[in-house]
């Protein structure tokens, strides 16, 4: 358990990790002046903050960070694992602190600064004088950007909006929109002459301008390689003319709603997923409730899902009326554990709904058997799952009904939302063609009270095309996907582990590291996007208060959702791309001195 000192004033919501220790008193702290400590705030194991400072809302701690006495620090701050704030500190709003850095007492930050890791902020110009140190710290003026390892020695004034290269030494005041490089440190130029357009003093001290001149800046201010999360423009290059013909089709035929193309798509859809029919639907969030309320699931019912999902997965089970019951994860494939199944089910449990998470299956044969044992429906959620096998059985065929999201990103996405719900249960495929059309089988006669949950037939002309592309695709993302294993291998970094049983469609690449939050950091000043998937577990977040579950409950889930970080994957990111994110991540650790670890350990087995 964190360790709370009795004159600690702490606003809720929080989450304090365990080891973490809160309004400690050393000789230096008065007794009766309390630590006050904004609501939001997030603290990390082995993090230690001292009695005596005021921190505002939304603070952000990484692992074993120490905050000295009597510092003033804003909002929505975030200081990185193994950092030290010495006392007397006044820290702005939005100020971003990386890993290893020591920020010595009586410095000034204002708001929106950065600090990358390593960055050593010094008060003393004659560390081995007792009689020298002053109570005279730098300061930093606002959106001010510290490159990694330069050190800043006290009384300098360091400008607004300037940028410190990486290495710099600071020994006299820097110029507002300076940039200043080199050690000792000059002034190169002024920030407004960089080229790139989107953010130069972000990321003018990613080139290390302590090795650069002044004719060499600009240059290499355009090397920076950019790597978005995932590019769907790329992929309309290569469709483009398709695309344009499938959709004009459907501007000619004028059969928007529920038209050819919806009819031809899930006739294609169905042949690809090995099942008798596909029914269009306008999400996959949609084709989940529509199965639920077709096998006639709702109050006093249960059905059970994993812990760790996108939350659609259980606002369907809601919407029914029904109740979600969570389980934790397998520790290897982040899917339903099957182990887990029997002790959850009970007289009200009608369903089980297994997520195949990241484009890998859940392991479905156990998970079967239990259902048939117990008389319960299977339905797979595979919106991340599009030509995912499981034991060479397409993702969709393996239960009694599937939803799938075509969601843009996807890797069978429409250009707009959409979803689909496959089976080989005509009675099943029948009603939901009636409930996603307002309850009618013919125009004007409703059967059935029904819902406006039709896919559009631009949606399906796309589809259509894509279609045709999708396993060259996901080929494309496993050939990615092991070039990252080959090249992450001897980093400290958990991979994706996909059993033998598996042939996985990447649609996430998830590695997961104790050191997530920092690493992502890194990357994106690097210019390379990430993604979390998913950083609240489902039973934490506010909408399923009324679940009843409290944090622990999840363990595995619960680290998860602290560790994992989506790295950039899609067919058509080049193979020069993939070396600079892993290069870009190895720097990161090799700069950082991480002890590695192996799957069991990270896992906590």
């Amino acid at each position: 358990m964190p360790k709370f000192a009795e004159h600690v004033a702490i606003e809720p919501p929080y989450k304090i990790d365990q080891t973490a220790c809160l309004g400690y008193l050393t000789g230096r702290s008065i007794p009766d002046l309390a630590l006050r400590l904004g609501q939001g705030a997030r603290v990390r194991s082995g993090t230690i903050i001292y009695a005596g400072s005021t921190i505002g809302v939304g603070l952000q701690t990484g692992h074993n960070v120490i905050i000295r006495e009597e510092n003033v620090i804003g909002d929505h701050v975030e200081i990185w694992s193994n950092s030290i704030i010495d006392y007397g500190c006044q820290i702005g709003d939005r100020v971003k602190v990386h890993a290893n850095i020591y920020i010595a007492q009586f410095t000034i930050i204002e708001d929106d600064v950065f600090l990358a890791p390593g960055v050593t902020i010094a008060n003393d110009p004659h560390p081995f004088c007792r009689q020298c140190t002053q109570e005279n710290g730098p300061t930093i003026k606002r959106r001010a950007r510290i490159g990694i390892n330069a050190t800043i020695l006290p009384g300098v004034v360091i400008g607004e909006s300037a940028v410190v290269g990486a290495g710099a030494v600071v020994t006299r005041n820097v110029p507002s929109k300076a940039v200043f490089y080199g050690n000792p440190g000059r002034v190169a130029k002024n920030i407004d002459e960089l080229t790139c357009p989107h953010d130069p003093a972000g990321r003018a001290y990613l080139h290390g301008l302590d090795r650069l001149s002044r004719e060499r800046l600009t240059s290499r201010s355009k090397e920076v390689m950019n790597i978005p999360f995932v590019d769907l423009k790329a992929q309309y290059q290569t469709i483009k003319d398709d695309v344009n013909v499938a959709l004009k089709g459907v501007m000619v035929r004028c059969d928007f709603v529920l038209g050819q193309d919806v009819k031809e798509f899930e006739k294609e859809f169905a042949a690809y997923c090995e099942v008798d029919h596909a029914v269009g639907v306008d999400s996959g969030y949609s084709a989940l409730e529509l199965i639920l309320r077709t096998y006639d699931i709702g109050p006093g019912d249960e059905v059970i899902t994993a812990a760790n999902t996108f939350i659609a997965t259980a606002l369907s089970i809601s919407i029914t009326g029904a109740r979600p019951v969570l389980l934790d994860i397998d520790p290897d494939t982040y899917n339903l554990e099957p182990a887990k199944l029997e002790a959850a089910i009970t007289p009200a449990t009608r369903a089980i709904i297994p997520v195949h998470l990241y484009g890998q299956t859940a392991n479905m044969d156990p998970i079967i058997m239990i259902a048939r044992k117990f008389g319960l429906l299977v339905i797979e959620d595979a919106a991340q799952a599009h030509g995912a096998r499981y034991k060479n059985r397409r993702a969709g065929s393996l239960g009694d009904a599937a939803a799938f999201s075509f969601y843009p990103g996807k890797n069978l996405g429409a250009y707009g939302d959409g979803g689909a719900v496959v089976t080989n249960d005509t009675f099943l495929a029948e009603r939901i063609r009636m409930l996603r059309d307002l309850g009618m089988r013919v125009k004007y006669h409703h059967e059935i009270k029904g819902f406006n949950h039709r896919l559009d037939s631009m949606q399906a002309a796309v589809l259509r095309v894509k279609l045709r592309h999708i396993d060259d695709w996901n080929a494309a993302r496993r050939r990615i996907a092991m070039q990252y294993n080959e090249q992450l291998a001897a980093l400290p970094i958990l991979p994706p582990y996909s059993p033998d049983w598996a042939e996985p469609i990447f649609h996430l690449y998830v590695i997961r590291t104790e050191n997530r939050d920092e690493l992502q950091g890194h990357l994106t000043s690097a210019g390379i996007a990430s993604g979390l998937h998913y950083p609240i577990p489902i039973h934490l977040q506010p909408a399923y208060r009324d679940l009843g579950y409290q944090e622990g409950d999840f363990p595995i889930t619960e680290q998860c959702a602290q560790e994992i970080l989506s790295l950039p994957i899609f067919p058509e990111l080049g193979s020069k791309a993939v070396d600079h994110v892993v290069n870009t991540i190895r720097a990161f650790f090799e700069g950082s001195h991480f002890e590695s670890f192996d799957r069991r350990a990270i896992m906590g087995n």
